[in-house]
């Protein structure tokens, strides 16, 4: 299975730059292709945090609802994932704290890799998790 971050999603649906493209053929093969995904609760709340911070409500619901429903899978973020998320903290003083949550998350549900523009994400990589740029990501996909 594949953890998609929440800048897929927000790329997707964002304004043309040179992500736009390969995140929406990362979601459309989710859909259509049956490519196994998997997303947590923490990047839904990211998604509503940055739409509804921005005064945008109702596109704030329609993303995270849009996101909630193209992936295979929905994980919650529990007690073990934010320990683990801690440790990973204490071992690479420059991760980012919602970065640490999605690895604990991605590695407990044995996800293969974390596709996501951040490269934060590589500061992880001795944790085991693996970081997918997404336009190699969605250059590896079948053909729609």
């Amino acid at each position: 299975m594949t953890f998609l971050d929440a800048n897929v999603f927000m790329y997707a649906a964002g304004a043309e730059n040179s992500y736009r493209g390969p995140c929406r053929r990362i979601l459309t093969a989710a859909v259509r292709s049956g490519v196994q995904t998997a997303t947590n609760t923490e990047v839904l709340h990211e998604i509503l945090y940055r739409y509804h911070r921005a005064g945008e409500a109702r596109v704030a619901l329609e993303r995270a609802r849009e996101a909630a429903a193209v992936v295979t899978a929905v994980l919650p973020v529990e007690e073990e994932d934010v320990r683990l998320a801690m440790d990973f903290l204490g071992r690479h003083a420059g991760s980012g704290v919602r970065d640490a949550i999605h690895a604990a998350t991605a590695r407990r549900w044995h996800c293969e890799r974390i596709v996501s523009a951040d490269r934060g994400f590589d500061l992880l990589a001795a944790e085991g998790v693996v970081r997918a740029d997404p336009m190699e990501f969605a250059a590896q996909l079948p053909s729609p």
